[in-house]
């Protein structure tokens, strides 16, 4: 009987994380009214995002920038025009990065960030919260959780790949 509930158990589970397995981290509350998410861009880090939904693009400075192009981990695509909260327009040239990380765990791929040479504050916009969705945000205790991740392992920066150890012998 125990075999049976283990079974249907685990036939249960398995569905839930068809779609990506949940996965929550930490947000920090400045006491500002503004929360940030760890994480990097490419291989700069660690930087501290702040959450905006607000924002279309997540954003960098033109720092940042000039350090990932010294390691070829962005390409320019396109010159954007956008509004800023303030209802003043600006041009922004828009980069390709090949990866940014929220928390340890979570990695999103091809990543479009908007330039702002005076900004100081990375922003993680809603370019990147629509790949990770579903996600919610919580103020108590201060967590995002998602599912869209590409999920990391726990004690490396790499992408868990299948292992041929679980595969039957004819498939190897």
């Amino acid at each position: 009987m125990k075999r049976w509930v283990f079974f249907w158990t685990l036939a249960i589970s398995v569905p839930a994380f068809a779609g990506g397995m949940a996965l929550s981290v930490p947000l920090i509350d400045r006491g500002t009214g503004t929360l940030y998410v760890e994480g990097k861009i490419g291989s700069q880090g660690p930087v501290s995002f702040l959450l905006d939904t607000g924002s279309s693009f997540s954003t960098i400075d033109q720092a940042m920038l000039e350090r990932l192009q010294r390691q070829g981990e962005v390409k320019y695509l396109r010159t954007q025009v956008g509004m800023l909260a303030n209802g003043a327009r600006i041009e922004v040239p828009l980069y390709r990065v090949r990866h940014l990380q929220i928390g340890k765990r979570c990695t999103v791929p091809d990543i479009e960030v908007a330039v702002f040479p005076h900004n100081k504050r990375v922003i993680l916009g809603l370019n990147v919260l629509s790949r990770i969705s579903p996600f919610e945000i919580s103020v108590d205790p201060p967590r995002l959780s998602m599912t869209g991740c590409e999920v990391l392992a726990a004690s490396s920066t790499r992408r868990l790949e299948p292992s041929l150890a679980i595969l039957p012998q004819k498939a190897r």
